[in-house]
């Protein structure tokens, strides 16, 4: 799951007007190449401050941004972390007939300050998932019927039609835009200096 983040170059007119095409492709790449690592930075700084998850879950989903001649391309993940990573938590335990607490229900956290709560969930411990193990619930008979409960992914909060979707997307575009200028300031500086 891919999205572009444009860039306006249309302020860099009168320097366009005044460098040769190959200067000012440089300038623009090089600016872009100095805007790229803000747009991951950015988006995960702005996806944490609406969702509750930890900065270092939302940047494994942000791959490492790629940019083109007008653009930068940041890909993520599609796989959606679970209810566990948006803070969830077992409601209670209930004992067995060999006397052990099994973890039952589930309370957790979309967006920050927002607790939602479900009764219907128990916990199973999957390979080497830490305790209390994963949240699920049964929607049929046997196996087959077993559901694992997730979160959105990363993905969908940034690219899709998410509740903060647009804002996300504005905000790492701004920055992005800020970045670029930036870059192409640098640029400029180094070539006045002789290298």
């Amino acid at each position: 799951m891919s999205t572009r983040i444009d860039i306006d170059v249309s302020g860099l007119n009168g320097m366009k007007a005044l460098a040769n095409p190959a200067q000012f492709r440089k300038a623009v790449q090089a600016g872009l190449r100095y805007a790229s690592p803000s747009v991951k930075k950015t988006a995960a700084k702005e996806i944490g401050a609406k969702y509750a998850l930890s900065a270092a879950r939302i940047k494994k989903d942000i791959k490492d941004p790629k940019y083109t001649s007008d653009s930068i391309l940041v890909t993520f993940n599609r796989v959606p972390p679970s209810l566990r990573a948006y803070g969830g938590k077992p409601i209670r335990s209930r004992t067995t007939a060999a006397g052990i607490g099994t973890p039952i229900g589930v309370k957790y956290r979309i967006f920050r300050g927002q607790t939602e709560k479900r009764d219907n969930v128990f916990w199973l411990q999957l390979g080497s998932v830490p305790f209390p193990g994963i949240p699920f619930r049964r929607d049929g008979p046997g196996s087959a019927g077993l559901v694992a409960l997730y979160g959105p992914s990363i993905g969908s909060i940034f690219t899709g039609d998410s509740k903060f979707g647009e804002a996300l997307r504005k905000a790492t575009t701004e920055a992005a835009q800020v970045q670029f200028v930036k870059g192409v300031e640098r640029y400029q500086s180094r070539i006045a200096r002789g290298y």
